[in-house]
Parts: C-alpha cells; sequence; structure tokens
C-alpha cells in the first residue's frame, strides 16, 4: 500500500512489521513508503519473497507470482535509485491437495505446473481429464 496516494491496510489484511514498526519498503530513498500487507487464514501461505529489477534483465522466477498492482490499482513496482524493483511471491502449494475435486483441480494443477510452479509429494500429478463431449 502507498499511504500518500490515501491506500490504507486492507480489512482483514495485516502489514509487514520489523521491531513492531510497520516496515517501508522504501525506508532510506526519497522515494514515497510503501507497506507490504499479507492475510493470514486457509488457503496457500506465502512461503518466499523475491525482488527483481527487470531494468537490469532480471526476470521474475518460474512459480513466483508478482506484485502488479496496489489495492487502489497503482502500479505496485518499489521505485530504487535508477529502477523500478518488482515484488513476487511463492506459494506453497501442499494445501492444494485438499482441494482435488476431479477434472477442475487436475487441469488447475497442470497450469500451475505449465506456468512453472512446483507441485509438493503430496499432490499427484495426472494428465488432466478432458470435459465430457457436448451433445450435438
Amino acid at each position: 500500500i502507498m499511504p500518500e496516494r490515501d491506500e490504507f491496510v486492507p480489512p482483514m489484511f495485516n502489514v509487514v512489521r520489523r521491531k513492531d514498526n510497520p516496515m517501508d519498503l522504501n525506508l532510506g530513498t526519497s522515494n514515497k513508503r510503501v507497506y507490504l500487507c499479507y492475510k493470514k487464514g486457509p488457503g496457500n501461505p506465502i512461503c518466499d519473497v523475491q525482488l527483481t529489477l527487470p531494468s537490469k534483465g532480471e526476470a521474475v522466477d518460474p512459480g513466483y507470482n508478482p506484485v502488479l498492482s496496489t489495492p487502489l490499482g497503482f502500479p505496485a513496482a518499489l521505485n530504487s535509485r535508477d529502477s523500478s524493483m518488482v515484488v513476487s511471491y511463492k506459494q506453497d502449494l501442499d494445501n492444494l491437495a485438499e482441494l482435488d475435486d476431479g477434472p477442475i483441480f487436475d487441469q488447475a494443477v497442470a497450469e500451475l505446473v505449465q506456468l512453472g510452479a512446483t507441485m509438493p509429494p503430496s499432490v499427484l500429478l495426472e494428465p488432466p481429464t478432458p470435459p465430457p463431449a457436448s451433445p450435438s
């Protein structure tokens, strides 16, 4: 979130803190304040965060999801001295096994793998089941 753009912590979210204080990701620069928020609850937890500099030829690693916008739709790139930095996160996908619901689950897993996600051993990968043929 970016307070100078009138953004606030969304309901049910928390701000990342360091030593009990909200952690400004742009601390030490002359750029606007930027805070990372997270939400606790059911689902796949975040297990890693990555920073990349696209202007230096760096790319987001497979399996990571870039944070593209703030809650109000502003670009979420952090500003470094000479370029923008992208924050990406990786999720622990162990909880996908709990969602196993047949063909829809199989297709979702196949798409995640195609995007570069690594599946935990608890998720068995099988080719997605094609949908039933519709009557003509």
